[in-house]
């Protein structure tokens, strides 16, 4: 059993999770989870998945998820059973990360794993709503995260590009390995 688990929450954490992957860190194990089961459905060969509530998303509400993890708590703390660290990645702003890591990252810390996130916050287009979502949630993390990266959307807009987006996963990817070099030592 790996003591390091990377989990990815929601359609953003999702890809940022795929990239970390492909760079192949060793004794890690790699999770996803989310409220879309046809979108996990098609990662569950490549991926433990983590289906919260009935499995049709949330329509943009964090509350939704928020409840349900309250509700399915016991299935995350025993597969968080045994783990000395956690990464969780989302975006904030919308509904399944959100809601879901702030919870996650409380839900781990009572169990004395010690957490660490990195997410994006929506660009300014998305409007009002979903960046203060963003901002609340990001509150919320920080009180049980042990160390976050914060990464913005909206500086892709100088180049939105694949290259831009994968800029972005280089950076998450150093970060959990230069946690985990920095927890060995």
């Amino acid at each position: 059993m790996t003591k390091t688990k990377i989990l990815g929450i929601g359609g953003a954490g999702l890809n940022i999770v795929k990239y970390i992957k492909s760079q192949a860190i060793d004794n890690v194990s790699y999770l996803l989870l989310g409220t879309d089961q046809a979108l996990l459905q098609r990662f569950s060969d490549q991926f433990q998945t983590i289906v919260m509530g009935d499995g049709n998303g949330t329509q943009g509400d964090p509350n939704y998820v928020v409840d349900t993890i309250a509700k399915e708590s016991e299935k995350l703390t025993a597969i968080f059973e045994n783990t000395e660290r956690l990464f969780l990645f989302a975006s904030l702003g919308g509904g399944t990360g959100t809601g879901a890591a702030p919870e996650i990252a409380k839900l781990a810390k009572a169990q004395g794993i010690k957490v660490f996130a990195g997410v994006t916050t929506p660009f300014s287009f998305e409007g009002r709503k979903r960046n203060l979502y963003a901002d609340i949630s990001l509150k919320d993390l920080e009180q049980n995260c042990d160390g976050i990266l914060v990464l913005s959307n909206q500086k892709l807009l100088k180049e939105p590009s694949a290259d831009e987006f994968n800029k972005l996963n280089q950076q998450f990817y150093e970060f959990v390995l230069e946690t985990i070099q920095l927890s060995i030592r």
